[in-house]
């Protein structure tokens, strides 16, 4: 042992330290005193190892000093584990990592917990399981937390460990016994070791106590404040909205399910089960609608009687709405629709048309693979996006959320798994995708709630369509100790519409609340407005509106203008520059645009899209080409609409066209005259790089003259600063 003459310079040297303020140095120096002075020689010289190296670490731990200690952790990593009920997905051992699952559910045998792989009916009962988790931060810890979901009380011993195979305790011993509770969260306080916990091990004897045992999760504290489950909730959040039945011209005493809301939040489609109005002798599932509607007399706005949509969306089958995209005139339906009027698994999509909604078409997406009929689609605003949720091979359990992709020849992409930080060993269903593109609801048994089934919003991270933010539980005014799925919103995600069974007229109804701020997409803009002739102003009908990303030419959506008004709608989310436009046979689009990168929140506008009669002496206004102010350098956001220009020469190599520059009267003439001229000039070269021959186009600047709009105001002089190209020759060759 150390003499008392050397603990006694060891204690002046500490006071020295302390006259001087060095606190924690001091604190430091004094732990490591009473070490060296109580401890053998060859454990002090591991003591001292251990001070200056941390190589010797288990294995999963990182060598680097982590400054940050959280008050509590989960355990995110398993480090052995003698056995399991299966090896991947559900009761296998990775499912205890995170947070408790389904906790609200507790003391029924719960997929998204551990649970061990020995049949306790059939062993010895000193047999024993041992399982053994890290943790992201090795901590001074104070407690463990240890969520028994069902069958507790196997559990005999538990052991933690530090950073150095010597540094291992056991903490907590008791006999195998069942517990009178179904469930119960296990708090093992304790005394803080001379280390940092950085693993635990439980030992249970599955021999002892009868049924599977089964562990949720487990906690790691440095508090000795009980360490509860939470649900992961809005911070704030409170319960003091209450959910709006639709009353009895929505609702009914049948089974109201799927709501999907409109993007302009006017119309309601869902379904509606037995009712004595649906098709067929077994009356099992219908499509049903109903409009906003204001009272002549009293101006009241309200609910209109919901309908039957009628043949051919509804026959003999189940059938059941899935989505409906801005323009609504294009809505995606479960189901494929045969020519013998029968119907058979997957999704169709159906138009609207002069006479009403048309025959629903088949989807057809690749490695298309489920193992039970149980599906739910969505289909996102821009009408390339499908959401689903399926139980097929690739889940993680049992539905899993899943995304596709339109292809160019028309099918859909293989379903990609959304990942971990969504799906669960439970059943993720009932999917929607808000109208930012960004923020996706849905319901799962598998996360932690108030009852068996609940709803959740989680926010993709990036385009991989696999990060995303962990899932927050939308709070006791939407979810109850019942099942609650289905979740719709319109653009402006005031509202929210979704099903439940709670204070319904009968089974489940249709409800309505306002959503809290934290719960809402992000702001969209909603563009709504006619297709017109430019040169006749009437509607045309059935146009493809197609808008895109001006700063990487990518196309982002597609939607259709009504068949009869020429009405079109398309939801653009904020954070970027869009060019949007009309197509039709034998016309040429005038393109618009919108710069969205600065708005902050929702908004509504009017803008009708026009389209210009492919014939000679047209002229077409280039909006989506961009110029510095003053300056004729081409700005690269002009690059789709020009390469839209070459496609449609390529197309008809008959045409030969002028581009024409014009200015504001701002400034003198002659330089109003140079600056359109040059601007002119280099929209032609530009096309020239692209490979159009330079004798199909001329360029000429204007100046001022063949204003379009008045000079006396900033808007007026925006539309005459323009480049146009007008047509000087064309055979109608294009399709």
């Amino acid at each position: 042992m150390i003499s008392l003459r050397f603990f006694l310079l060891q204690y002046k040297q500490w006071c020295e330290f302390l006259a001087s303020k060095r606190m924690l140095q001091a604190a430091l120096f004094l732990t490591f005193s009473i070490v060296l002075c109580t401890t053998p020689l060859f454990v002090q010289a591991q003591t001292i190892a251990h001070f200056t190296s941390s190589s010797d670490t288990p294995s999963g731990v990182p060598s680097q000093q982590v400054l940050h200690e959280p008050k509590v952790q989960w355990a995110s990593r398993v480090v052995r584990v003698t056995s399991q009920k299966s090896n991947i997905g559900p009761y296998s051992s990775h499912q205890l990592l995170g947070k408790p699952n389904i906790f609200a559910r507790a003391g029924v045998s719960n997929p998204c917990s551990w649970a061990s792989g020995k049949d306790n009916n059939q062993i010895p009962v000193s047999i024993t399981d041992n399982i053994r988790v890290g943790f992201d931060v090795p901590v001074p810890a104070r407690q463990i937390a240890i969520a028994e979901n069902f069958n507790p009380g196997a559990i005999t011993a538990v052991i933690v460990r530090g950073t150095t195979p010597r540094e291992m305790d056991t903490v907590y011993r008791a006999a195998p016994r069942a517990v009178p509770e179904a469930w119960r969260m296990l708090n093992i306080v304790f005394e803080a070791r001379p280390y940092k916990v950085a693993e635990v091990e439980l030992v249970l004897n599955v021999g002892l106590v009868q049924g599977i045992n089964e562990i949720d999760a487990i906690a790691l504290s440095t508090s000795t404040d009980t360490v509860k489950p939470e649900i992961n909730t809005l911070k704030g959040l409170t319960n003091t909205t209450k959910p709006e039945n639709l009353g009895k011209a929505v609702n009914s005493e049948y089974e109201e399910v799927f709501p999907i809301i409109t993007t302009d939040g006017k119309t309601l489609y869902f379904c509606r089960k037995q009712h004595p109005d649906n098709f067929g002798v077994r009356r099992e599932e219908d499509i049903w609608y109903a409009e906003i509607t204001e009272d002549s007399l009293t101006h009241v706005v309200g609910w209109g009687v919901a309908k039957n949509i009628g043949a051919p969306l509804n026959n003999q089958y189940p059938n059941f709405v899935c989505g409906i995209l801005p323009d609504g005139n294009t809505m995606l339906v479960g189901n494929v629709y045969l020519p013998n009027g029968s119907v058979t698994a997957g999704v169709s999509l159906s138009q609207k048309t002069t006479s009403g909604w048309g025959q629903p078409t088949r989807q057809y997406i690749q490695d298309y693979q489920v193992n039970k009929q149980l599906v739910n689609y969505s289909l996102a605003s821009d009408g390339k996006t499908l959401l689903m949720a399926l139980d097929r091979n690739t889940s993680l359990g049992g539905m899993d959320l899943f995304v596709s992709f339109m292809q160019s020849n028309g099918k859909w992409s293989p379903p990609l798994n959304l990942g971990r930080e969504v799906n669960t060993a439970g059943d993720e269903s009932t999917v929607f995708l808000a109208s930012d593109g960004m923020t996706l609801y849905f319901s799962s048994d598998g996360h932690n709630g108030y009852g068996s089934n609940d709803i959740f919003m989680s926010r993709r991270l990036d385009s991989t369509w696999t990060r995303w933010t962990e899932p927050q539980n939308l709070g006791p005014s939407i979810n109850s100790s019942d099942w609650d799925a289905y979740f719709s919103l319109p653009a402006s995600g005031e509202f929210a519409y979704f099903v439940s069974e709670k204070n319904s007229l009968g089974g489940s109804d249709i409800f309505r609340i306002v959503v809290p701020e934290g719960l809402r997409p992000r702001p969209v803009v909603l563009i709504s407005g006619r297709v017109l002739d430019a040169r006749t102003k009437k509607p045309i009908g059935g146009a493809a509106i197609r808008y895109e990303s001006l700063t990487t030419g990518r196309e982002l959506g597609i939607a259709h203008s009504d068949s009869l008004t020429g009405r079109f709608q398309i939801s653009l989310p904020v954070g970027e520059l869009y060019g949007f436009r009309a197509e039709a046979d034998r016309y040429v689009s005038v393109n618009e645009n919108i710069d969205l990168r600065s708005l902050q929140k929702y908004q509504e506008v009017k803008r009708d899209l026009r389209l210009v009669q492919l014939e000679k002496g047209q002229s077409v206004v280039l909006n989506n080409i961009f110029f510095e102010t003053g300056k004729w350098e081409l700005k690269p956001e002009s690059d789709p609409e020009l390469r839209r220009v070459v496609d449609m020469m390529t197309r008809n190599p008959s045409l030969n066209i002028t581009i024409a520059g014009f200015s504001d009267n701002v400034g003198s003439k002659k330089n109003n005259i140079e600056l359109s001229r040059k601007r002119a000039e280099a929209v032609y070269k530009y096309l020239e790089t692209l490979g159009i021959d330079r004798k199909r186009v001329l360029s000429k600047g204007f100046g001022e003259d063949k204003p379009v709009g008045t000079n006396d105001s900033e808007e007026g002089r925006q539309q005459n600063r323009r480049v146009e190209f007008i047509i000087d020759a064309v055979a109608m060759t294009e399709k």
